[in-house]
């Protein structure tokens, strides 16, 4: 049986399972802090609701478990100005289980999943419009393993920017690193086949070296998914970065 996505029911189940603020409350404090009409984006998160109010601000209004490190957010807009939005915090809404309040800028562009549409027949340009994502995303990879002809050549993608810009961490930060990666390889271990607990362990006993500072730290986007990629929808490029 295939089952269709409904954004109305998406909205309705997060409300009536993650919070006592209403999604009217959520629209009125959007149109309150922008001008515009409040309207929900195609697909909502799991933990969020969000909406766009005119053509340039974006809310979004999050679960408790799931509130945003603004240090990080302020961080990844400085690393990636031109995929990255400014952030906001505006506090909380709603009296039991609150929701985060966030407001952004309108990235230009559409999500990845709705722009790469599969379930109909694709028009005679969507092979060119996806060879330029494909060439985005292998030119942000490739920048991993040729970062040297990455700074030597110009190359302004996103995982060369976060190389250029590799961050500072103090010896505590290092260690809480360290022990919160150990223990996701002990439990690697415990649940993975055996036959691959040779190489889970020869991994496990070269972390140290990995937080011991001679390495640079880089900021990574652990979520990287079809939803969280912003693409023109005409020619297919990478135009922003969220979540």
């Amino acid at each position: 049986m295939v089952t269709y996505y409904c954004l109305d029911d998406a909205i309705r189940f997060f409300f009536e399972s993650n919070t006592s603020a209403t999604r009217q409350q959520c629209d009125d404090f959007a149109q309150a802090h922008a001008d515009g009409q409040a309207n929900p984006v195609q697909i909502q998160g799991t933990f969020s609701y969000t909406v766009t109010v005119g053509t340039t601000k974006v809310f979004q209004f999050r679960v408790h478990d799931s509130k945003l490190d603004m240090h990080l957010m302020s961080l990844a807009k400085v690393v990636h100005p031109e995929f990255v939005a400014t952030c906001k915090y505006h506090g909380t809404i709603g009296q039991s289980q609150p929701l985060h309040i966030y407001e952004t800028e309108n990235l230009p562009g559409m999500a990845y999943i709705i722009a790469r549409d599969i379930s109909s027949s694709q028009p005679p340009d969507a092979v060119f419009r996806q060879r330029n994502t494909v060439k985005d995303l292998a030119r942000y990879f490739a920048c991993l393993i040729v970062m040297f002809h990455a700074r030597a050549n110009g190359l302004r993608s996103f995982f060369a920017q976060s190389w250029n810009s590799n961050q500072q961490s103090d010896q505590g930060s290092m260690a809480t690193l360290l022990v919160e990666f150990q223990s996701k390889f002990d439990l690697l271990a415990r649940s993975l086949p055996s036959r691959f607990a040779s190489n889970i362990r020869q991994v496990r006993r070269s972390l140290p070296s990995l937080f011991s500072g001679t390495f640079p730290l880089v900021l990574s986007h652990e979520d990287l998914c079809e939803m969280n990629m912003l693409i023109n929808p005409e020619t297919g490029n990478i135009t922003g970065i969220v979540d």
